[in-house]
This record gives structure tokens, C-alpha cells and sequence, in this order.
């Protein structure tokens, strides 16, 4: 079923008015992409980013981008191609296909993009990625560059919490298992994870980069909580300080 799929929504790229390559996306478009070239750039450049900052190879793999006007034309598209996927603002899916990103313009349309393109480009480079990591690092990532870190609104409401000495462990976070499980609260917090890990402690930073290198040669390194605990002594409450001390 996962490769007629895969098929079909190859066929259909024909169909498209706009497409244009660009380096590894090959984007799809049913209206013209002209007004939106920063923010194509933007993905062309987010691959070498990602990779720069978690320390990956850059992925050759495909990754085809399908794009909509209508909030309506997109429900109805992946209804037709995915039935029974429940159709969020903007979506990743791979099957036995290259990475295929679908969204729609939104007011989130920028935002939902750069993220759902992120998860297109860990899962080209890493066989794969938890849950919570998966979706943190597209939490972090989904802003522009200069933006990225004092500019997410999960960034208010994290600080407010370290303020009164809360916050959810790292561990509870490894708990969650289906997509279903991850509501606002949950992508906040992995975002805040990710966020003190690459600009916090250099021994977070590193539990993460090792625990990445892991995961990229195919093997098993269990949970990123207890990298943590080996590298440093107490990271939740390295985490509250780093919230409670950062100043945006």
C-alpha cells in the first residue's frame, strides 16, 4: 500500500503548475512561487544548517515538497492520496518513498514549512529519531536563523516555569510514543530540551551530538536522559538555571 501511494503521488507531480528544483527539493505548487524565493532559500539552506549545528552528514536524499493555496484543495488532496491520515496544517510522511512535505498557505505558512522540512531532513540523515526529538528539533528549527534562539513563543512561558522551579523532565518527554500524545505543552517542552542542549551547558551539547552520531551509524544508544546524566551531574536542575539565567 506504502509504495502505490508513494506512486501515485509521484504521478501526479506532472499535474502541477509550478515546480521548480532546488538543490535536493524538488517543490510542487498550485500557484506561483515568486513571492515566496526567501523563503525557498530558506530551505535551501536549512539542510547544511541543520547538519552544521547537530554535527550530521548534509543528506543527498530526494525530498518533494507539494504546496497548496487552499486550505480546502490540500484537505482534499490528502484525503484522496492518504485516506485515513488525520490532515494537520502542514504534514511529513515517508513511506518506501523519498521524504514528501505537504502545506498550505496558512498565516503559519512559513513556519509550518521550515518544520515539517526539518522532519524531512533528520529522517534523511538518521534511520531514525524519537518521537520527542524529532519534534524538538523541528520545533527549533522552524524559525529563521537570526530568530531561532530568543524568538519562539515557546521561549515566554519556559522561562516562567524555571522562574518557579518547573519543568518536565527530559525523561517523561522519552514516554511519549505516538503523535497523538504531543500537545502544546509537550512540543514546548521538547523545543526547551533542545533549546538547553545546543545553547546551554558544552556537556549537554555534546550528550546530544554523540547521542545523534549514534543514531546515525545504525546503532542503539538508548535513552538521550541518561547521555545526559553521564556527561553532567543534575540536568534538570541545569536545565531551570539555564531557563532562569538566559537572557533574550
Amino acid at each position: 500500500m506504502a509504495v502505490c501511494v508513494a506512486t501515485n503521488v509521484a504521478a501526479s507531480a506532472a499535474e502541477w503548475k509550478h515546480v521548480r528544483q532546488i538543490e535536493i527539493y524538488t517543490i510542487h505548487s498550485d500557484f506561483s512561487l515568486e513571492p515566496y524565493a526567501e523563503l525557498i532559500e530558506d530551505l535551501a539552506s536549512l539542510r547544511t544548517d541543520v547538519a552544521s549545528v547537530l554535527k550530521l552528514p548534509i543528506p543527498d536524499e530526494q525530498i518533494d515538497v507539494y504546496l497548496f493555496a487552499e486550505k480546502s484543495t490540500y484537505e482534499s488532496y490528502m484525503r484522496h492520496y492518504f485516506p485515513g491520515t488525520v490532515a494537520r496544517r502542514a504534514m511529513f510522511i515517508k513511506s518506501n518513498s523519498p521524504g514528501n512535505v505537504f502545506a498550505f498557505k496558512s498565516d503559519q505558512f512559513a513556519v509550518d514549512l521550515r518544520h515539517e522540512v526539518t522532519h524531512a531532513i533528520l529522517n534523511a540523515m538518521l534511520p531514525t529519531v524519537p518521537l520527542w526529538l524529532d519534534e524538538g528539533l523541528a520545533e527549533y528549527f522552524e524559525l529563521p536563523t537570526a530568530e531561532r534562539i530568543n524568538g519562539h513563543e515557546h521561549l515566554g512561558s519556559t522561562k516562567s516555569r524555571a522562574f518557579w522551579f518547573r519543568h518536565t523532565s527530559l525523561a517523561k518527554l522519552e514516554g511519549l510514543l505516538e503523535l497523538e500524545q504531543m500537545g502544546q505543552r509537550q512540543y514546548r517542552d521538547a523545543w526547551a530540551w533542545i533549546h538547553f542542549m545546543i545553547n546551554g551547558p558544552p556537556e549537554a551539547r555534546t550528550a546530544l551530538i554523540d547521542y545523534l552520531g549514534q543514531l546515525e551509524r545504525h546503532q542503539t544508544p538508548g535513552s538521550l536522559s541518561q547521555w545526559l546524566k553521564r556527561e553532567m551531574d543534575d540536568p534538570d536542575k541545569r536545565f531551570v538555571e539555564h531557563f532562569r539565567k538566559w537572557k533574550s
